[in-house]
């Protein structure tokens, strides 16, 4: 299960979960960008946890 906060990739980045919506949509920061302005918006079944996670 994911939480707000958590590293996660999609389509070959690493994001931060900045938001998980009750629909399974959850919004996503670049997660070398600590304080980014652009967030993407994704399903949460496209995310990966990687195997650091």
């Amino acid at each position: 299960m994911f939480q707000i906060g958590d590293i996660v990739y999609f389509e070959d980045k690493e994001y931060k979960i900045l938001w998980i919506y009750s629909n399974g949509g959850c919004e996503l920061v670049e997660s070398s960008f600590a304080s980014a302005h652009k967030t993407i918006l994704v399903h949460i079944d496209s995310l990966d946890k990687g195997v650091n996670n």
